[in-house]
């Protein structure tokens, strides 16, 4: 029994960990969505490449495969200069990240509910 409470530990120190990454990392989605707007509006597509990039990036860092994946088409529609493509695809980014925002911050809840069964257990 002491080595399933160790256990259960290691593994809610490890989901707190996580959550904790998880969100640093979508509260620097906003300014990286913003330059993604402000790139396409400018009609910039070297910084819409770069801005999706750097939202790629940290959105596969999260888990966020979908919205990853779409900034990484978006990353090449801007470097190709397909503004078409692009402001299609900003649309979904936009849509995706709310996604991803609602799942990661539903992931945090069970998170926390999983301490708190745990804490009324032990």
């Amino acid at each position: 029994l002491a080595n399933l409470v160790v256990i259960l530990i290691g593994v809610i120190v490890l989901a707190i960990t996580i959550m904790a990454l998880g969100l640093s990392g979508l509260s620097l989605a906003p300014s990286q969505l913003d330059a993604i707007k402000r790139a396409l509006a400018n009609a910039d597509t070297d910084a819409l490449s770069r801005a999706a990039h750097s939202l790629k990036s940290s959105s596969a860092n999260l888990g966020a495969m979908r919205l990853s994946s779409l900034c990484g088409r978006l990353e090449k529609c801007a470097a190709a200069n397909d503004e078409a493509a692009s402001a299609a695809l900003v649309e979904a980014i936009l849509a995706a990240y709310r996604e991803a925002e609602k799942d990661l911050l539903l992931e945090c809840g069970e998170v926390e509910e999983v301490q708190k069964a745990t804490r009324a257990t032990s």
